[in-house]
C-alpha cells in the first residue's frame, strides 16, 4: 500500500534531519571560528568588539553565546544552525500549503530537505540559515498579510518583528525588505491607498526598531573589506559589466553553486564558453523572466494560489543586489542568496503543480534530484580540511621550524606560533594584486632566511591565490634558495616543506 501523504510528511522530515546531521565534526574554519570568539566573549564585551572587528549584527553571536553555555563542543555548535536549516524547510512546507490550500505540498519540502545550498549553510557556523530563516518568516507574514489578513493585528506584528529581527542578524536581508516594498507598491498603489497607508506603518515601526541597528552598522562600516572593487574584478567582464558574477548569482539561485563550487566567477573558460554561459544563457533567461514578470504585474492582485508574489519577490531582490554589486562593489557569494533561493523552490513547485502531464513532473523531479544529490558531498564535506591539515603540521614540524602563511585560514592554528605576511605585502592600487613585500616584510623574510634551513608554507585556495599572494611568496623561497621539498595537499589547502639549498 502507498504510503498516506502525513506518513510521507514525516519521511521527508527525517530525511531532512538526518543529512544535516551527518559529517558535523568536519573542522572549524576560519569564518567560522570568528563567529565562535564573538559568541565565547562576555555579553557586555560583545557590542564594543562587533563595532571594531566585525561586520555583522549581534543576534547570532548573543543567541549561540547562551547555545555554547550547555557545550561548545563542535557537533553541538553546528546542532544550533541545523535547528534553523530544519525549521527554514518546514517553513517553506507551511508557505507552500497555505499556496495550494486544497494540495498537500511535498514537492517543495522534499527540494529544501536535500538543497546542497541550504544543506551546507544548515551545518555552516555563520548566520546565513539563520537569516534566511527569519526573512522567509516575513516573507510567510507578509503573504497572509495580501491574501486578506490586513485586518488581523498578529500578523502585522509577526512580520514587524520577523522582518527586524531578520535585519538584526544579517545587515544584506535589507534587499528582502526593499523587494517586499516594490510588490507591495506594485500590487496597491493604484487600488487599495488603505493597504498602503498600513504598510507605510509598518515599514516606520520596522525603522524605529532597527535605530540601535542602524548605528552599529555605520560604526562597523569600516570593517568591510569585502565590499572593494577588489573582489568583484577578477570576474569575466562583458560592456563593462560583471557578467561572470552574473552567471555565478544565477546558479546561486537555483542552489546549484554553493560557495563550495567556484572560487572566482568562471573567469578562466574559454572566450566562447564565457560568451554562451556567462552571457547568452544568463540574458536569455532573465529575458524570459522579465517578460513573465512584466505579465504578472498586469494582475493587480495575486490569487489564494498565484505565485506572481514570490518571483517577483525574487527578481527585485536580485535585481537590487546585483545593483549594489556594480555601484558599490558588494561581493557576489552564494551564501547571501538563500533567500532568492527559497522563494526559487516555492516557484519551481507552483510549475510542478502546472504541468498536467504525470511525465513531466516525474521528469522535472529527477533532473533536480539528479543534480542536488550530486552536490551533496561537496555541501557535507569541510570547505577547508583545517583540522587534518593541522593534525599534519603538529605531527610534521619540528621545534627548528617555521611555519609561514599569508593569512591565518585555519582556526586551529596560533597566530603567535606562525609568521603571518599579509600586512606586509603591496597591494597594486588598481588590480588589489599582491605585488611586492613592503621593507619591514623584506627584512621580516631576511631574518627568517638567516635562522632557518628549513621553512613550512601553509598555502591556501582563497584570495591569497586569487590575489597572488601565494605567488609572491613561493617568488620569495625560489629566489632565496629555498627549494620545495614535500607537498602534502588536502581540500583547498596546500602545505609545502622548503629546504634551503646548501652550497658546496
Amino acid at each position: 500500500m502507498f504510503p498516506t501523504k502525513k506518513t510521507l510528511f514525516f519521511i521527508v522530515l527525517l530525511l531532512a534531519i538526518g543529512i544535516r546531521l551527518a559529517y558535523l565534526d568536519k573542522g572549524i574554519n576560519s569564518d567560522e571560528g570568528h563567529l565562535l570568539t564573538l559568541a565565547r566573549l562576555d555579553l557586555n564585551q560583545l557590542i564594543p568588539v562587533l563595532q571594531t572587528k566585525d561586520v555583522y549584527p549581534p543576534v547570532s553571536a548573543f543567541l549561540l553565546h547562551f547555545w555554547m553555555r550547555i557545550s561548545d563542543s563542535e557537533a553541538w555548535i553546528r546542532l544550533y544552525f541545523v535547528s534553523f536549516g530544519v525549521l527554514l524547510c518546514l517553513l517553506i512546507f507551511l508557505i507552500d500549503r497555505n499556496l495550494k490550500e486544497e494540495e498537500f505540498p511535498l514537492f517543495s519540502f522534499f527540494i529544501a530537505s536535500f538543497s546542497p545550498l541550504l544543506v551546507w549553510s544548515s551545518q555552516f557556523i555563520r548566520s546565513y540559515i539563520e537569516a534566511a530563516f527569519w526573512a522567509t518568516a516575513s516573507v510567510y507574514f507578509l503573504f497572509k498579510i495580501i491574501k486578506g489578513n490586513d485586518r488581523k493585528p498578529a500578523y502585522w506584528a509577526g512580520y514587524i518583528l520577523t522582518a527586524a529581527i531578520s535585519l538584526y542578524t544579517f545587515y544584506f536581508n535589507i534587499f528582502v525588505i526593499l523587494a517586499q516594498n516594490m510588490v507591495m507598491f506594485i500590487y496597491y498603489f493604484k487600488d487599495t491607498r488603505r493597504m498602503l497607508k498600513k504598510w507605510i506603518l509598518a515599514q516606520a515601526a520596522l525603522l524605529l526598531l532597527f535605530i540601535p541597528g542602524i548605528f552599529l552598522a555605520v560604526s562597523q562600516f569600516h570593517n568591510a573589506d569585502a565590499i572593494n572593487p577588489y573582489n568583484i574584478g577578477k570576474s569575466f567582464k562583458f560592456l563593462n559589466f560583471h557578467i561572470g558574477l552574473y552567471g555565478k548569482a544565477f546558479l546561486s539561485l537555483i542552489g546549484t553553486d554553493p560557495s563550495f563550487t567556484f572560487s572566482a566567477a568562471m573567469k578562466d573558460l574559454p572566450g566562447l564558453l564565457n560568451i554562451l554561459f556567462l552571457v547568452i544563457l544568463p540574458a536569455g533567461i532573465s529575458v524570459f523572466f522579465l517578460v513573465y514578470i512584466i505579465r504578472m504585474i498586469k494582475n493587480t492582485l495575486p490569487g489564494p494560489g498565484a505565485r506572481s508574489f514570490f518571483i517577483l519577490l525574487g527578481f527585485f531582490y536580485m535585481l537590487f543586489y546585483m545593483l549594489a554589486v556594480e555601484l558599490a562593489n558588494f561581493p557576489v557569494l552564494t551564501k547571501y542568496f538563500l533567500v532568492p533561493h527559497v522563494l526559487f523552490i516555492l516557484v519551481l513547485s507552483g510549475i510542478m503543480s502546472g504541468l498536467k502531464k504525470r511525465a513531466s513532473k516525474v521528469l522535472l523531479l529527477l533532473i533536480f534530484l539528479v543534480i542536488y544529490t550530486s552536490r551533496l558531498p561537496a555541501a557535507l564535506e569541510p570547505e577547508f580540511d583545517s583540522k587534518k591539515a593541522y593534525r599534519y603540521i603538529v605531527s610534521q614540524i619540528g621545534p627548528a621550524d617555521c611555519l609561514v602563511m599569508v593569512r591565518n585560514t585555519n582556526y586551529y592554528l596560533n597566530s603567535d606560533k606562525c609568521v603571518i605576511l599579509k600586512d606586509v605585502l603591496i597591494r597594486d592600487v588598481d588590480s588589489g594584486d599582491y605585488i611586492a613585500f613592503t621593507k619591514e616584510g623584506t627584512s621580516i623574510l631576511g631574518q627568517l632566511k638567516d635562522k632557518y634551513s628549513i621553512i613550512w608554507f601553509y598555502k591556501t585556495s582563497t584570495n591569497d591565490e586569487i590575489f597572488g599572494g601565494n605567488r609572491l611568496v613561493q617568488d620569495w623561497f625560489i629566489d632565496n634558495g629555498f627549494y620545495p621539498e614535500t607537498v602534502k595537499k588536502f581540500k583547498r589547502i596546500e602545505i609545502v616543506k622548503y629546504q634551503r639549498k646548501i652550497m658546496r
